[in-house]
Parts: C-alpha cells; sequence; structure tokens
C-alpha cells in the first residue's frame, strides 16, 4: 500500500519508490523525533497536501479493516505536528474508512 500510495502521488516508477522506501527507514532509524521529518511537510506542502497524507496514514493504518491504538496515536501526532484540526483528521479518516 505504501509503495503504491508513493507511486501515484509523486509519479515514481517501482525502483524510484523502493529506494525511496529504503532511504526513509534508514533516516526513521536515526530519528529521534517526528518533527524533523514534519518539519518540511509544513513548509512545502499546502493544506490540501497535507490533508491527502493525512488521508493516507489513514488508508495505510486501515488497510487491514482494523485499527490499532499505535496507529491511531501516530496518525493523530502527526496532524497535531502539521497543525491540522482535530475535527478535520476525523474527517479525514472517515472518509477512507466510507471509501
Amino acid at each position: 500500500m505504501i509503495q503504491e500510495l508513493l507511486e501515484t502521488a509523486f509519479n515514481l516508477s517501482e525502483p524510484q519508490t523502493s529506494a525511496l522506501i529504503e532511504l526513509a527507514e534508514q533516516r526513521r532509524a536515526q530519528a529521534t523525533d517526528y518533527f524533523e521529518f514534519t518539519h518540511f511537510i509544513c513548509i512545502e506542502f499546502n493544506r490540501s497536501q497535507k490533508i491527502q497524507l493525512l488521508e493516507s496514514l489513514w488508508k495505510i493504518a486501515l488497510i487491514d479493516r482494523h485499527l490499532d491504538a499505535e496507529e491511531e496515536y501516530l496518525a493523530d501526532k502527526v496532524a497535531r505536528l502539521l497543525f491540522i484540526p482535530h475535527d478535520e483528521v476525523l474527517q479525514a479518516r472517515n472518509r477512507v474508512k466510507d471509501h
């Protein structure tokens, strides 16, 4: 699901997406917090792109039709760091669930 979402959102090939995921895993392993990632998103993404990213997080979290507490926590945490109001977080989650 992650690979498919990246390929679609950024018009990447499968090798490009695989390389990006590998690099992201390396950076994640070295990261101390989420801010170092969300900071750049806040600067570069407009509101619509931030909501689209949040919906992608919900798609990944809900792919197994079960929302774990850790998955919900992560989506909420990222949304707070992107300054997305809680009501919009819930709306995004409901759009994904309804789809």
